[in-house]
């Protein structure tokens, strides 16, 4: 599933329990140092649902859609 990059973001709020220099954080996602790495993930959404670059980042599956970055690891290895 494609999913977009607010699903994402909401899928980071379930409760998980993080500590960053022994402090517990609330919310990763607006955590000052932690939402950069956030941001950074979330750029596999930004890219999959731009219609201009859809094609880069999307593969297929036998099912359904998924980001390229899901389906890398699902191909043979050659070598």
């Amino acid at each position: 599933m494609i999913r977009t990059v607010e699903q994402y973001l909401e899928s980071l709020r379930d409760g998980r329990v993080i500590y960053d220099l022994g402090e517990r954080v609330k919310d990763v996602t607006t955590h000052p140092v932690l939402r950069r790495v956030i941001q950074g993930g979330a750029m596999d959404w930004v890219l999959t649902n731009d219609p201009e670059r859809r094609d880069l980042f999307v593969t297929r599956t036998r099912r359904e859609k998924i980001s390229i970055s899901y389906g890398l690891h699902r191909r043979p290895v050659t070598t």
